[in-house]
């Protein structure tokens, strides 16, 4: 593999943009017959500052190449390596349609512009141009309104975050985005690490489209303090067979609002499970409203469990679960609320089900 330096300059754009070009046409023929082509270069960013006004000025300036794998973006640390991004007019710094298998590393983006999203990733069925597999380690996201924003109407799929953390990102973005329009269910696989998403009431995962979330280990501190956010939500109540599916496991959330929550969630099918998560630690400072908030309506089959937890705030149910729905609660501990009605009134014939749950706080009363 080539390695190109790139060296931290007042203005970034054209250095970098030639190493873009380096990368697209230094590429070898995969041994696999009819295999895309393979990439062969690192990128690499020093300790320093970096600074970019190009729209798709990382990534995409240069023209996407036709489905070829392996491009590698490589810094000395998120906490050494900077780049700032500061474009005339909003839009992404990262543009991808044709690159599968990009890695991120080591490196932390500051936007300096409102409204700018990080990576745009695009995919067009049939035009011959693919994405998916991209891997981001250490890498860190401040000021933007979406840190990923996926588009198109085929696989787009498989992004993981290793050790990566957001910050103050704008309120009305997210760090995962699938919108309602010119998106697909084939958006799948999107997974988290041990990462952080700080001071912001923009949510982890905001999907109109897609499915299979998964996080493992997250710090949420300082979320929802602009009021009326969850930290997952989930639109459309119905989806590709297979596709609706998220899980959370080691959550911790510091709620800054009482009407801000856990989950919005209208999925129609599939299963979403939280373990092990932790929304109480500021329920002494917030009276909380709906902290979970599950939309309902026939011929839905949604399983929803929340297992070994700290939590707080109530459940509001709109709509009439069908008796094939459930909504699990199991050895959970309950801040802010003394008994399973208090949670939720309506337990809708036995689809809302309180299983070996405290109150947290007065005497750890087990609730039936």
């Amino acid at each position: 593999m080539a390695t190109i330096t790139v060296a931290p300059e007042a203005s970034s754009d054209t250095a970098f943009l030639s190493a873009l070009a380096q990368a697209k046409t230094a590429i070898r023929p995969n041994r696999i017959p009819g295999g895309d082509p393979i990439g062969t270069t690192a990128i690499q960013l020093a300790a320093g500052d970096y600074d970019f006004s190009t729209l798709k000025g990382f990534l995409g300036a240069e023209g996407s190449p036709t489905n070829t794998q392996g491009i590698v973006f490589r810094g000395a640390g998120s906490a050494l390596t900077s780049v700032y991004f500061n474009p005339a007019t909003s839009g992404p710094l990262c543009y991808n349609q044709g690159w599968v298998g990009v890695r991120f590393e080591g490196i932390r983006f500051v936007a300096l512009r409102p409204d700018c999203m990080f990576l745009q990733s695009n995919v067009i069925d049939g035009s011959g141009y693919n994405t998916s597999d991209c891997v981001f380690v250490d890498c860190g996201w401040e000021d933007f309104q979406y840190v990923v924003d996926l588009t198109g109407n085929n696989n787009n799929d498989t992004f993981r975050f290793f050790g990566c953390y957001t910050n103050h990102l704008q309120n009305n973005g997210a760090w995962l985005h699938i919108g309602p329009t010119n998106t697909s269910d084939q958006f799948l696989h999107h997974s988290f690490y041990g990462c952080k998403h700080l001071s912001t009431s923009a949510p982890i995962i905001q999907a109109y489209k897609g499915g299979h979330f998964h996080i493992y280990g997250m710090d949420a501190s300082s979320f929802g303090g602009a009021g009326n956010s969850q930290l997952f939500q989930l639109y459309t109540p119905w989806h590709g067979y297979g596709v609706p599916s998220l899980t959370v496991h080691g959550l911790r959330s510091e709620i800054k609002s009482a009407t801000s929550g856990l989950l919005h969630s209208e999925w129609g099918c599939g299963n979403v499970l939280f373990q092990g998560c932790d929304i109480g630690s500021q329920a002494w400072a917030y009276n909380y409203g709906p902290t979970i908030t599950l939309n309902f309506g026939p011929g839905m089959t949604t399983l929803y469990s929340f297992r070994d937890s700290m939590m707080a705030g109530t459940l509001q149910i709109n709509g009439t679960p069908p008796p094939a729905c459930s909504v699990l609660f199991s050895s959970c501990n309950w801040f802010g609320q003394n008994s399973a009605q208090a949670v939720c009134p309506n337990r809708f014939g036995g689809v809302v089900e309180f299983e070996r749950c405290n109150t947290a706080t007065g005497g750890a009363v087990r609730w039936t």
